[in-house]
């Protein structure tokens, strides 16, 4: 167990996200589930404050343990990896 620090607090929070397709639509199935997994671990090169624990996906969902900082509402880092998974897949279709 880590503690972090911000300002005179120290913190040890984790939380376990799970995000869902749209009608659990099978879609995360051999390579774009392995590439999902890479590319959202370098989330933390844009957003010091997040920092992806863990990705792992099965057909449908796609699981994330987040650690994020008190100052940060939880719903506001659920935005930001969201819309980096859709800038991600958005990148990759493009190729």
């Amino acid at each position: 167990m880590e503690f972090q620090k911000q300002g005179y607090a120290f913190y040890y929070i984790q939380y376990h996200v799970v995000l869902s397709t749209k009608n659990h639509r099978k879609i995360f199935k051999g390579g774009l589930g392995k590439y999902l997994q890479a590319k959202i671990m370098e989330v933390t090169k844009f957003y010091s404050d997040i920092q992806v624990l863990e990705a792992n996906t099965d057909e449908d969902p796609v699981h994330f343990l987040v650690s994020i900082p008190p100052k940060m509402a939880v719903n506001r880092a659920c935005f930001v990896l969201l819309a980096f998974m859709l800038t991600l897949s958005a990148s990759r279709e493009e190729c």
